[in-house]
């Protein structure tokens, strides 16, 4: 029964995924009053060609939990383990990420396991992330991304439905071990990133800042604009610019060190939109997507903006009309 709403659980959210469930445990039901000595006594590959190849890293998981109980000197230490961890309200029977390899029984060591479930216990609750690691726990795993694809794997918030993807996603299974094996968060995201140029600006934005303590929406996604050259957070198919936050930019550290507070989130030097709205010295001024200071028809490329002495020149010359036309 353990086994059958493991899968279910983890593995079932369409009517095809029913249909692949309810074939596979036809296939099963002979071993139905033994299953776990028969996950045992059979490797991954006999069980996708014989049975079925449906929701392979969860039975890779299932079969690996149930040789561990059937064989090990210790195994009636790991059923009690394994059946704890399982019923979480929020790991609901997935828990291959606490093992260090669950696809190698030969590199499961009972304390590891232990020491990583009593402290994922303490990190998640059935709402996602707990209260004590709100301020802390996305950012130091973020910190450990050492591949540019795992920054488009995640949505960046502390829900449950985001912690259990990241939970069943292999590709992010590095960075949730850093923070599993370790007591010092603030170490973690005092490091510099590993990656270089605009991509180590995006990733450091993310973690070494406050910005996603900010009250920022829920579900954003890393995206691309390719027409503006601007990363950005956001939900999906999200319409309205507030809910959008540029990131990995140099107008976030320079309008903050202006002052500008207008569009700003909280009291962080982060704005949301692509285009910033503010005033100088009474004019109205915007910092646009497209990397241009505009007053009413007159504009200035930020190219060479780089710090807040030449902003300020340039906001002069630009509200002084001693610039070019459009």
């Amino acid at each position: 029964m353990r086994f059958a709403w493991n899968i279910a659980e983890n593995s079932v959210s369409s009517h095809l995924e029913y249909i692949s469930f309810c074939k596979m445990f036809g296939k099963l039901s002979e071993h139905s009053n033994k299953i776990l000595q028969h996950l045992n006594l059979i490797e991954i590959e006999i069980f996708k060609k014989e049975i079925s190849d449906f929701s392979t890293d969860q039975i890779y998981e299932e079969i690996l939990k149930a040789k561990l109980i059937c064989n090990f000197e210790k195994g009636q230490d790991w059923k009690i383990i394994i059946e704890e961890a399982e019923k979480h309200e929020l790991f609901r029977g997935c828990i291959r990420f606490l093992f260090s390899d669950y696809k190698d029984i030969n590199k499961i060591v009972i304390s590891v396991f232990e020491k990583r479930w009593n402290k994922a216990n303490k990190m998640f609750d059935k709402n996602g992330v707990t209260e004590s690691y709100r301020n802390i726990l996305l950012r130091a795993f973020v910190s450990q991304f050492t591949e540019w694809v795992q920054f488009w794997k995640i949505r960046y918030d502390n829900s449950a439905s985001t912690w259990r993807d990241i939970f069943k996603n292999s590709s992010l299974k590095s960075p949730l071990e850093k923070i599993l094996d370790t007591d010092d968060y603030n170490s973690l995201i005092l490091q510099s990133s590993l990656f270089s140029g605009r991509d180590k600006f995006v990733h450091e934005d993310l973690y070494k800042s406050e910005f996603l303590n900010g009250p920022i929406e829920n579900e954003c996604k890393l995206n691309y604009n390719q027409y503006y050259d601007k990363y950005a957070l956001y939900p999906y198919n999200a319409k309205a610019d507030w809910k959008k936050y540029v990131i990995g930019d140099k107008r976030n550290k320079l309008l903050s060190e202006l002052e500008i507070y207008k569009q700003r989130i909280n009291n962080i030097p982060f704005y949301w939109g692509w285009d910033i709205n503010f005033k100088w010295n009474d004019k109205d001024v915007v910092w646009s997507c497209l990397n241009q200071l505009k007053c009413d028809d007159r504009y200035i490329s930020t190219d060479e903006i780089n710090d807040i002495d030449s902003l300020k020149r340039n906001l002069d010359k630009l509200i002084l009309e001693d610039i070019n036309i459009i």
